[in-house]
Parts: C-alpha cells; structure tokens; sequence
C-alpha cells in the first residue's frame, strides 16, 4: 500500500514538471489577474492566515496560464502577517494552482514565483480582511 502510494506521488509529481523551455511560454502567455481571482485569493487568506486581520503588503501576481491543461495555470501571492504568536514575520511568498477558476493547493516559495519574469500587483482587495 506505502509503495503504490508513494509511485502515485511520485507519477503525479513528473507530469508537473517542466522544461525550462515551457516555462518561459506559459511566462509569455501571463495575463493580470481577474477581478474574480483576485477575490478568490481574499477569500482563502481568511481561512488560511493565523490572523487575517494583521494582513500588509499584499501583490498577486499575474495569472500564467498552462498550455498544454486548457482552464489551468498559477498564480502567486505576496505578503505579510502575523503569525501565531502575533508577530510579523517578513514577507512570505506562497503560489497555488488554478484550474477552471478554482486555487487548488498552496506551497510556499514555488519556484515559479521567483521568475524575474513573473509580473505583480497591488492587491488593494486584501483591505477587505480587515473588516471581517
């Protein structure tokens, strides 16, 4: 079971890989952010942030979308919080996938998102976790 386990992990994780090459095209194909995306990602941080309401010094980057997956690409974000302990911790960079409008998983610093190429933006929408 461990071991079918671990193939399966391992088969998912080639296929998201890619050749420099194919980066810089999905690089070239980047697109701003929806408005839709940008509150999808406000959305998240409410749930995913130890305090939401201490959010400062948001950037979203620019969708990238994925040619060889119609309706998939990424999108990564910026910013700082405080944490648990309710201090800040510096600027944080985490990236997530999007397919057919929905974020699916998050990792912190993706390479992708440290492409000199990769364009940001303000997020002023992240104003809105101050409010809750």
């Amino acid at each position: 079971m461990r071991k079918s386990i671990i193939v399966a992990a391992a088969l998912a994780l080639a296929g998201c890989t890619t050749t420099a090459e194919t980066l810089d095209e999905q690089m070239a194909g980047q697109q701003p952010p929806s408005a839709a995306l940008r509150q999808k990602v406000v959305d998240a941080a409410r749930v995913m942030l130890a305090d939401p309401y201490s959010v400062r010094d948001v950037s979203i980057s620019s969708y990238v979308p994925a040619p060889q997956r119609p309706g998939s690409g990424f999108v990564c974000v910026r910013y700082n919080a405080k944490n648990g302990f309710g201090g800040y911790v510096g600027l944080k960079t985490v990236g997530t996938n999007v397919i057919n409008g929905e974020l699916r998983g998050l990792w912190e610093n993706p390479y992708q998102c440290a492409m000199p190429s990769l364009q940001w933006h303000p997020l002023p929408e992240a104003r809105q976790l101050q409010n809750l």
